[in-house]
């Protein structure tokens, strides 16, 4: 028996009538069960928003109507943006998908960290899906609304832990990571060896929109991120290619597994380059090399990205601006008023908040202050 599981799926306001050409079709029909991370909740177009940093993205009700038609029978609701239009978007997108498998979200904190037991062909499968802490995470209890489920919440692994005391196979999905890189930061191989350690079998990341490496831990695989399955956002278009993880489970036992690489144009197909690619990222987690790579990868974030929304988060007085840039922020935010000052602060919070941004940031820093001390 094998089952599958695939990365970011997002198709916009109006789905397309298919999205998988003929080889994928095939394989998606003999599998025993296909997951995808659903990237957006089901919502209206006057649900109200949810204050946060970044963009709202919503599907329409005809996207599970697709997923349904093309074989997929999970979804995996742990993500940043299922819950972009608050509890009515996320309660639309429940009711929708009741007949999915459904993980990792829900309209109290108890139902976003339960746990998804599917029997398939006599076999208990329990699936987990769990999100670093962006917009919409359920950390504290008793928050009086819905969400999604925290990887970082402390009694994760005792769940993983009873689950697999509970099933045969445990699976757990992770959207983790630094957006449009390939490099995991060792902060996540170590929350996701952690999880192989609580009894997961597999552990399979998305959120970074491109695809990682792979690697056996103690005899099981994670999958660092399997990129975009379909992604039909403009600006995301370019990154069109991922994984689809393959789980072939015999006598009740994870027995093996393959990467299945993807590509998307108008239909998601077999990367035909992507099994070199594939063993070259994987081949990329071992030795100093991946060291390497970590810190390149961490002070080039700051140099591009985090030192400019740190700036803007502080109203754009970094000391490496000119003065005139920067008093041309300080007038903005102070003719915007209240609402230029709690978008900064959503700013600042999205990158507090959220681990990769926050563990990126102090790798940055940490190695510009040993370069200081070495002059």
């Amino acid at each position: 028996m094998k089952i599958h599981f695939a990365g970011d799926a997002y198709f916009g306001e109006t789905a397309p009538d298919r999205f998988l050409d003929d080889d994928l079709r095939r394989l998606f029909a003999e599998s025993a069960l296909v997951s995808v991370n659903f990237e957006a909740p089901v919502a209206e177009a006057d649900d109200p928003p949810l204050p946060k940093a970044g963009s709202h993205w919503r599907h329409s009700a005809d996207a599970l109507d697709l997923l349904r038609r093309e074989g997929v029978g999970a979804l995996s609701l742990a993500n940043n943006h299922i819950y972009d239009y608050a509890d009515a978007g996320l309660a639309r997108t429940l009711e929708a998908a009741r007949d999915f498998a459904t993980v990792g979200a829900g309209m109290t904190r108890e139902e976003a960290y339960r746990p998804r037991i599917v029997e398939l062909e006599g076999t208990r499968v329990g699936l987990v899906s769990y999100c670093e802490g962006e917009f919409g995470v359920l950390k504290e209890r008793g928050r009086g609304r819905g969400g999604f489920a925290w990887i970082c919440a402390p009694e994760v692994e005792s769940i993983v832990s009873r689950l697999a005391e509970e099933t045969d196979v445990v699976v757990a999905q992770a959207h983790c990571g630094v957006e449009e890189t390939d490099v995991p930061l060792p902060e996540w191989r170590e929350r996701f060896r952690a999880l192989i350690d609580a009894g997961a079998d597999a552990v399979v990341g998305h959120h970074p929109h491109t695809p990682r490496g792979v690697e056996v831990y103690r005899g099981k695989p994670i999958f660092y991120s399997l990129g975009n399955l379909f992604f039909n956002a403009p600006a995301l278009k370019r990154l069109h290619r991922g994984l689809v993880a393959e789980l072939e489970i015999v006598d009740r036992r994870l027995a093996g597994f393959r990467a299945v690489p993807v590509e998307f144009g108008d239909l998601v197909s077999i990367w035909k380059e992507g099994e070199k690619e594939t063993a070259r990222l994987s081949a990329a987690l071992e030795g100093e090399g991946y060291r390497r790579d970590v810190d390149r990868l961490v002070l080039e974030l700051w140099r591009d990205r985090y030192e400019t929304y740190y700036a803007a988060a502080s109203a754009g007085a970094g000391e490496r601006r000119s003065m005139l840039r920067a008093l041309k922020a300080i007038t903005t935010t102070l003719l915007g008023g209240e609402r230029a000052t709690r978008k900064r602060r959503l700013l600042l919070l999205h990158n507090l908040r959220i681990e990769s941004h926050r563990w990126a940031t102090e790798r940055a820093l940490s190695l510009l202050e040993e370069s200081d001390r070495e002059r």
